[in-house]
Parts: C-alpha cells; sequence; structure tokens
C-alpha cells in the first residue's frame, strides 16, 4: 500500500509502506538497538525518536512535529518533552488519511 507523505514546502511523495518498514527496520537496526517497549503500551513493539520516525518517513523533524501539532500521527509521551513512536500505529494512521 501507498501512501502520501507531505512535507513542509508541499512537496508530496508516495511511500510504499510495507517496503519502506522493512527496509528501515532492516538498515538501521542499530539506531532502535533493539530496544522495545515492555510497558503498558504494545510489548514488543520498536519505540522510535522523532529523528528516526522523520527519517523513516522521508521527512523533516520539523515536519513531523506539525503532524504531531494537527494529531495526525499518534504518539506516546513520555515526558513533556520526550516522545516515541510506535511505527505500526504511524502507518495505520497514515493508511486512514489516504
Amino acid at each position: 500500500m501507498q501512501v502520501q507523505v507531505g512535507n513542509a514546502s508541499g512537496c508530496v511523495k508516495h511511500v510504499c509502506i510495507e517496503k519502506a518498514m522493512s527496509d528501515y527496520t532492516n538498515q538501521h537496526s542499530d539506531l532502535m538497538g533493539g530496544k522495545t517497549n515492555t510497558g503498558g503500551h504494545k510489548a514488543g513493539r520498536t519505540l522510535l525518536t522523532k529523528e528516526e520516525c522523520a527519517a523513516f518517513l522521508g521527512i523533516k523533524q520539523r515536519t513531523l512535529e506539525k503532524y504531531l501539532g494537527l494529531r495526525r500521527i499518534p504518539c506516546i509521551r513520555l515526558s513533556q518533552k520526550v516522545v516515541r513512536f510506535d511505527m505500526e500505529e504511524v502507518m495505520a494512521a497514515l493508511r486512514k488519511r489516504s
């Protein structure tokens, strides 16, 4: 499935979700460091930082923050400043919007 991801300059690109997730996981497993959430959220899922999530989506961090403000994508707030992203939930939210 493909979704459209826009950036601050209005450019839109199509992202094949399944391929992007597979490629990102294979290429950046060192960034994720095997970190998984074992708390009340869905255990065993990898949570990404803003930087990692933006890189995965191919957008700038500022665009990601804009999407957060518009509530286009879900996040997990660990504190007022620290957020993490469950990529399965992010991709599901983007699928609904396309």
